[in-house]
């Protein structure tokens, strides 16, 4: 079930909201060689079928049903992906592909000249306290339908697991579109240059501390809305960083 509130951008569904690290398996099952898989006495409903392979991720189907006496139950093929580990400068012109899981192992920094672009439903995974620091240029893709997602390397997550995604030197620039922010201490935080964040889902620390009390920057926020927020304002001061359509949500256990 999708959930519209009036002045938020995106729609709360399972899609913003779901992390299976979160959540207790209720049917549990192991792929034959082919691929192919059964699950038995399953009760009429609606269920989210979460794919994970050691190494290769996870991927969710969202919502699936189980209809009353339904012997089987038809999903679309999920294709998993070798992880990928990154750290250190990017000294090129990178993208990060579509539906792959991306492992931060450490710090990761595209220096001023360089760009960096993360394709849509890429899963970028901090294995530690890192951060993604954005010298030159940055673009993240998502979709509606296939956000990317900036998270946590750990089983059992916390708020803070992992830093930020910082714009730092004037020749510094970020798109982010589609986005889903969890687990992190700041978010995003824009200490110099311009980023633009269009329709992603972040944790209510990106507006406070980052923004306002530590660099003194106030983002462009007209036509925003926040549910369930400490403050519940809408701020419009100096616009060096523009955001349109962000869900921001209080920030519990990282959320």
């Amino acid at each position: 079930m999708v959930k519209e509130f009036h002045m938020v951008g995106i729609p709360i569904s399972q899609a913003t909201e779901f992390d299976h690290r979160l959540a207790k398996p209720i049917y549990q099952t192991q792929t034959k060689a082919d691929g192919s898989y059964k699950m038995e006495g399953i009760e009429e409903g609606a269920y989210n079928l979460v794919a994970v392979r050691q190494g290769y991720g996870w991927k969710y189907l969202y919502e699936a049903e189980v209809a009353k006496e339904a012997k089987t139950v038809t999903a679309e093929n999920i294709v998993l992906y070798p992880e990928m580990e990154v750290s250190g400068v990017i000294n090129q012109y990178t993208v990060w592909p579509s539906e792959h899981y991306i492992i931060a192992k450490g710090d990761v920094v595209v220096p001023e000249g360089e760009t960096l672009i993360i394709d849509k439903g890429a899963v970028i995974r901090f294995d530690g306290f890192y951060e993604l620091q954005i010298e030159g240029s940055l673009q993240v893709n998502g979709e509606e339908s296939i956000m990317v997602i900036f998270t946590s390397n750990f089983s059992e997550v916390n708020a803070g697991d992992w830093q930020a995604i910082r714009t730092k030197g004037e020749a510094s620039a970020a798109l982010v579109k589609w986005a889903k922010l969890e687990y992190a201490e700041g978010g995003i935080e824009c200490i110099e240059g311009i980023i633009n964040v269009e329709n992603c889902r972040a944790p209510l620390s990106l507006l406070e501390g980052r923004f306002d009390e530590v660099y003194q920057i106030a983002a462009d926020m007209s036509g925003m809305g926040f549910i369930s927020t400490a403050k519940g304002e809408t701020r419009t001061e100096l616009p060096v960083c523009h955001m349109a359509c962000v869900l921001f949500r209080e920030s519990v256990n990282g959320v």
